[in-house]
């Protein structure tokens, strides 16, 4: 028979009702305090206490399950990971459907999810890029359906909380790094193709941190690539070779994501220069093979394990009936490693 919260209670020396509160997640809207939380979840822990999600989900009129919608499990899954953390300390498994980016493939994601009853949708892919899916997102909403959307920002959908990047930042970040270390030409390449979001935001925070620092845009050095023809190395090596072979002078490259970092090695192998020596580089995103290139990859890494909790946590907020913020924006953090140096004047 499994452990009773009335037992938990006495292993934790308090009542039923704060461990209740605690383990239902509003033990903050009440302000027990965080040393009594941690009593209980520790005691929790030694008595290897289970919830009754049956039993909770009869009493409340909640399945206690939570649905995420993944684009692609295998490049997200640290956010899978971080949405799996807190559904689990909430007490609430987790239902996940993968779609591949298809927009229809992603309204039957979340139709599939809904029939199994789910609290909420966490939805962390492109189903909110086109109109008829935007349309569909404020169908649920206007239904009642919690929805948080996490990654990038969502245009003109309403009244849908989002928690994602701060792309500007990223871009604003990587260009100020490479300024600090004296670079002045600093070619800038990222996927703004089709209007992009998040390569239109770092390009935008390329050109505000050149701005600041008091340099025009040289729109030469601005170049836009598809990867959706080829792939992120093929692209950016094909831009970077055209720069290269134009003759426009660059001593620093910000490239849209470290998959593109690839391609702008080999262009700039090919032309007989070195990384770091002649041109720095840095990108985006911290895959793991940025520590085994040569040189290992400077980058500003988004910390996709936290933006699954927060993207959780809000979805926890909506279904207490908390008021939570239109838009969260998670910072960015430089990560610095032997693809960028001082240029020489």
């Amino acid at each position: 028979m499994g452990i009773t919260v009335h037992q938990l209670a006495r292993e934790a020396g308090v009542s039923p009702t704060t461990v209740s509160r605690v383990l239902n997640g509003t033990a903050s809207a009440i302000r027990i305090s965080a040393a009594t939380q941690r009593r209980v979840l520790d005691a929790a822990a030694r008595l290897s206490y289970t919830p009754n999600i049956l039993a909770r989900g009869l009493r409340s009129g909640r399945s206690s399950l939570v649905g995420l919608i993944l684009g692609n499990a295998a490049s997200l899954s640290g956010i899978l990971q971080g949405v799996e953390q807190c559904a689990t300390a909430r007490g609430h498994g987790l239902l996940v459907r993968t779609t591949g980016g298809s927009g229809e493939d992603e309204m039957a994601a979340a139709r599939f999810l809904l029939e199994k009853k789910v609290d909420g949708l966490v939805v962390s892919s492109t189903l909110y890029v086109c109109e008829r899916v935007k349309a569909y997102i404020s169908h649920l909403r206007d239904q009642g359906v919690p929805v948080v959307l996490l990654g990038q920002r969502h245009g003109t959908t309403p009244r849908v909380p989002f928690v994602g990047y701060d792309n500007q930042a990223v871009g604003h970040m990587a260009t100020r790094y490479l300024l600090s270390l004296g670079h002045r030409s600093i070619l800038c390449v990222t996927n703004t193709h089709n209007a992009n979001t998040i390569g239109v935001l770092r390009r935008e925070g390329y050109r505000e941190a050149l701005m600041e620092a008091g340099l025009a845009t040289d729109e030469a050095l601005v170049a836009d690539i598809d990867p959706g023809a080829s792939s992120y190395p093929q692209a950016a090596y094909e831009a970077t070779r055209a720069c290269l072979e134009s003759g426009r002078a660059f001593t620093a490259v910000f490239s849209h994501c470290d998959w593109a970092s690839l391609g702008v090695l080999k262009a700039v192998r090919e032309a007989g220069l070195r990384i770091p020596q002649d041109i720095s580089l840095i990108g985006e995103g911290e895959q793991a093979f940025a520590d085994y290139t040569e040189p290992p990859l400077t980058t500003i890494r988004l910390d996709s394990i936290r933006a699954g909790e927060v993207a959780a946590g809000v979805l926890f907020d909506c279904l207490d009936g908390r008021e939570v913020p239109p838009e969260t924006l998670l910072p960015p953090q430089l990560i610095e490693r032997g693809s960028c140096g001082r240029t020489t004047p």
